[in-house]
């Protein structure tokens, strides 16, 4: 494990048979992840942050603040399938994705910042993604994992992308928190708003945006059979708590 991060829980590199997660490093991935959300209107078309104007503003602005998070790690997405390139000699660069939100004392995290450049969308690399960080912080530490109790997915509700990685992923749905933010200009910044007239207090150029909430658990059906994360005896006693809740 990766020991010499500011993140608050122990960090790995993540993989499949299709993509890797490696922690993000300013001087290797910040260029290309910059160059391909500024010229998509679509990469910060959900979110509070962004667009932003240049590589330097990028980073202060996005990446510096997750990297100073202690509750806070961003990973960039390499695709083995294609060639080496100049930010990996494993693949070719061709997203983001975060750990957001940690609680460590409720063993707890939310994954989000999802950005999958746009020439690599609709190829299922943000839910391979998702499923990896999703496994990590499930499995068991005797196994390697985080030992976590709960993932968090939060979306806008317009973002209907974000949604279906999370329910494909299995995540239940918590509920809606409606006028959850105030996209402060997101008119002309491109935002993508929740369509409902605008409440006191915002400007005629603000949108505001509705939020879905999504969580997994370490007992849920989906982590403990889809998943495959943990021993037969471990899947018996989630089925116990859950007959309990019942």
């Amino acid at each position: 494990m990766y020991q010499n991060y500011n993140f608050c829980f122990p960090i790995q590199c993540l993989e499949d048979t299709r993509i890797k997660l490696v922690p993000f490093e300013m001087s290797a991935h910040a260029q290309r992840a910059y160059g391909h959300t500024s010229t998509d209107p679509l990469a910060f078309a959900h979110t509070a942050n962004g667009p932003y104007e240049s590589v330097d503003h990028f980073v202060s602005g996005l990446i510096q603040l997750l990297a100073d998070d202690e509750y806070a790690f961003t990973f960039a997405i390499i695709d083995k399938s294609r060639a080496p390139s100049v930010e990996s000699a494993e693949g070719e660069m061709v997203g983001i994705i975060s750990f957001s939100n940690a609680t460590p004392e409720d063993f707890a995290v939310e994954i989000s910042f999802v950005q999958i450049f746009a020439e690599y969308r609709g190829r299922g690399i943000a839910t391979a993604a998702a499923r990896l960080l999703l496994q990590y912080a499930f499995r068991p530490q005797v196994e390697g994992g985080l030992g976590l109790h709960r993932v968090e997915w939060h979306a806008s509700t317009a973002n209907t992308a974000s949604i279906a990685v999370a329910e494909k992923l299995g995540f239940e749905r918590i509920g809606t928190v409606r006028y959850e933010r105030v996209l402060v200009d997101g008119v002309a910044k491109g935002k993508v708003g929740n369509g409902k007239p605008l409440p006191p207090r915002c400007k005629p150029c603000d949108l505001c945006r509705d939020l879905v909430m999504y969580a997994a658990y370490w007992d849920s059906e989906y982590v403990a059979e889809t998943l495959g994360l943990f021993s037969r005896e471990r899947r018996e006693v989630g089925k116990d708590l859950r007959s309990m809740k019942a």
